[in-house]
C-alpha cells in the first residue's frame, strides 16, 4: 500500500477530477492512472478514506468549514459505504462537498421508502 503522502496527493487529484466539468467516462479515464500509480484497489482506497485521522479528511473538512466528523458524515450521506468502483467513488466525492454544506446548514440526511437521500431540517 502507498504511503500517506502519496495517498494524500492521489486524493487531491481524484477530488479535483471528481469536480471537474467532465463527463463520467472522462473522469474515470483521467482517474484510473491515479489508482495504478499508488498501487491501491478501490476497496483499499475507500478503507483509507474512512480513517478519521487521515490528513486529507482534515484538510477537506477545514476547506469546507466543517469538523472532520461532519466531513465523514458527509461522505456517508453521499454514499461512500456503497462504492464498489471508481465511477461511484468520483460521484461520492462530488456529492460529499454539497452534503457537507447541507450538514453545516443544520440539515440531517434521511432516506425515503425508495432509499433516496432526503434532507430534513434538524
Amino acid at each position: 500500500m502507498a504511503d500517506e503522502a502519496a495517498v494524500h496527493a492521489a486524493l487531491i487529484e481524484l477530488f479535483g477530477v471528481a469536480n471537474a466539468p467532465l463527463t463520467l467516462p472522462q473522469r474515470v479515464q483521467r482517474s484510473a492512472p491515479v489508482l495504478n500509480r499508488i498501487g491501491m484497489t478501490i476497496e483499499q482506497l475507500i478503507d483509507t478514506i474512512r480513517q478519521p485521522d487521515l490528513s486529507w479528511n482534515a484538510e477537506r473538512a477545514k476547506a469546507l468549514g466543517v469538523t472532520p466528523a461532519v466531513w465523514q458524515d458527509a461522505l456517508t450521506a453521499a454514499g461512500l459505504e456503497a462504492v464498489y468502483d471508481l465511477a461511484m467513488l468520483l460521484d461520492v466525492m462530488h456529492r460529499a462537498e454539497a452534503a457537507s454544506a447541507m450538514l453545516r446548514a443544520g440539515y440531517v440526511p434521511s432516506t425515503d421508502v425508495e432509499g433516496k437521500l432526503n434532507w430534513v431540517r434538524a
